[in-house]
């Protein structure tokens, strides 16, 4: 369903190349980072932010859409980035 939401929101930029590249992208690493991303963030705020940019979207609001997303992809990379910090310093313990 995360990635059916983003398709949705990337899909009326009218880039099938870029869409691809996402999706492919998406999918080599797709299920590592929502397991890292749900370990450092939980799932609840990532979900909250989804129906946040939903709403500006509904609201016709492309540009707090839009501004939400980067805060929602920022947020995901660095927790991703944090995560991965952890783990290197834990494996480095061991």
């Amino acid at each position: 369903m995360n990635w059916r939401f983003h398709s949705a929101l990337y899909a009326p930029a009218n880039r099938p190349k870029l869409l691809a590249m996402i999706e492919t992208n998406y999918g080599h690493v797709g299920r590592f980072v929502r397991l890292q991303v749900s370990l450092a963030a939980g799932k609840e705020r990532p979900q909250k932010e989804h129906y946040q940019i939903l709403e500006a979207c509904k609201e016709g609001n492309g540009t707090k859409a839009a501004r939400l997303l980067a805060d929602h992809i920022s947020y995901t990379q660095k927790s991703l980035i944090a995560a991965h910090r952890r783990n290197r310093a834990n494996g480095a313990e061991n």
